[in-house]
């Protein structure tokens, strides 16, 4: 398992590729909270308020968050809560995720891309930073970088074992990657810090 036993002391797509198709966040409608998690989330000096939802199967729910003065077609930061109503192996889950992204560097030569795996102090979460570079086609939009912070913890939805992935994301727009990998490697300790203190939400699946 690529798993670091001793955790970061900070100071200071597949089966996780969460690419739904967008159809529930209109313009003056509400967005429907499937997890009792209405937000606000505190990560840093940001807060990030419910944006989207959707119900993408039986057992598998997943809701966005952005700050209130973002707008999702160039957010700079995002929070994404993915849900699994039903029982998974964490390490499994990890695992497809760094397989994922290691495939990504090599099948697309992406060479600013990293992954990395920690395990919480009290062993009950594994967090997997990483980062990856996106070049979209003419005329589909800027090029950017993204850092991402996803913690994985196994969580019960009443008396149902399940699985919930938090997870913070940071874009940097331009295709300077250069630049903007050293910048994350100077703000990685920092946003780690923030992210892995952040509380975990409480879940609660509602029909709908």
């Amino acid at each position: 398992m690529l798993r670091k036993l001793s955790f970061l002391l900070i100071f200071g797509f597949a089966f996780l590729q969460l690419s739904a198709q967008e159809d529930t966040k209109i313009e003056g409608r509400d967005v429907a909270d499937y997890l009792s998690v209405p937000g606000p989330f505190k990560i840093g000096d940001s807060e990030f308020f419910l944006y989207w939802s959707k119900k993408n199967s039986a057992t598998w729910f997943q809701q966005k968050y952005l700050r209130s003065d973002d707008n999702y077609d160039n957010y700079e930061e995002l929070v994404n809560i993915s849900f699994f109503n039903k029982e998974i192996d964490i390490d499994d889950a990890v695992k497809k995720k760094v397989d994922n992204i290691t495939k990504r560097k090599t099948d697309l030569n992406d060479n600013y891309s990293f992954i990395d795996v920690i395990e919480s102090p009290d062993g009950n979460e594994l967090i997997v930073d990483y980062l990856v570079t996106i070049v979209p086609k003419e005329g589909d939009g800027e090029a950017y970088a993204e850092y991402n912070i996803d913690r994985f913890r196994p969580t019960k939805n009443g008396d149902q074992n399940g699985l919930l992935i938090f997870s913070y994301s940071k874009r940097l727009y331009g295709s300077d990657f250069r630049s903007a990998s050293k910048y994350i490697n100077k703000q990685r300790n920092k946003m780690l810090d923030y992210v892995i203190t952040a509380p975990m939400p409480t879940i609660k699946v509602i029909a709908k």
